[in-house]
């Protein structure tokens, strides 16, 4: 007869791999950032179509962006850890065509593109999409979400991942080292499952 303990183990482990997000054989590969791990959304929800504006001010829509899944940043210039990791996202956009995907990184500062502007000359951030939304049309940031937006910034840097056909698959907070090899599969496995 088992103890108590054993009964306990294995129901936890039962419950563990039936449990929705659960390790399963097509399961995502581990994302890590400093300060946190990948979060799976379920349900799905669709990305909103807000209007931004590029660096050059010209308006345009996440849709605009949606042939492949989208890698979308949000960062602020007075934000630390996401200026550290601004030069790797900056590869990350080098690389995404090859790698199938798009990188966007959507600016919330409220000055626009003055402290953009000069963050990216300063840095040599060449590669990267970077869009200006001062007055957070694209997202929510305080609880309450009247507007019951799909994307909250729960914390800068904030990084949503958005399959092609417009579903917001999860996010991730905190700096991400994006030429990491873990980062690199989790992001092959995310195209992957995407086009379905």
């Amino acid at each position: 007869m088992r103890s108590l303990i054993e009964r306990r183990v294995a129901v936890c482990i039962a419950l563990f791999l039936v449990w929705p997000g659960s390790a399963t054989a097509d399961s995502l590969p581990r994302l890590f950032s400093e300060t946190s791990q990948y979060i799976s959304l379920r349900p799905l929800t669709t990305a909103p179509n807000m209007q931004l504006l590029d660096t050059s001010g010209s308006p345009v829509r996440l849709s605009d962006f949606m042939e492949r899944p989208v890698v979308l940043n949000f960062w602020a210039t007075w934000c630390e850890p996401c200026l550290r990791e601004m030069p790797s996202l900056d590869r990350l956009a080098y690389q995404a065509e090859s790698l199938g995907i798009v990188v966007l990184a959507v600016s919330i500062d409220e000055d626009g593109m003055t402290s953009v502007a000069t963050f990216l000359r300063g840095n040599a951030i060449t590669d990267l999409k970077v869009l200006l939304d001062p007055n957070l049309d694209i997202a929510f940031i305080e609880r309450e979400n009247a507007r019951r937006d799909a994307l909250g910034i729960y914390g800068l840097p904030i990084t949503y991942f958005i399959d092609s056909a417009g579903q917001v698959r999860g996010y991730i907070t905190g700096a991400v080292d994006w030429s990491d090899s873990e980062a690199r599969r989790f992001l092959a496995h995310l195209k992957g499952i995407t086009k379905s």
